[in-house]
């Protein structure tokens, strides 16, 4: 989560790879709740 927290607020773009239904959108979602909460555009 902080390396992708890094990435976003750096304004890098990441590719989040793995087989269906391991987490991804949910591990996105969180991460824009995180950012949105610091005042980020998400």
């Amino acid at each position: 989560m902080k390396d992708l927290q890094r990435f976003a607020e750096s304004k890098n773009n990441v590719v989040i790879h793995s087989p269906r239904r391991f987490g991804k959108t949910s591990l996105v979602r969180r991460l824009q709740k995180k950012l949105a909460g610091k005042g980020a555009v998400t």
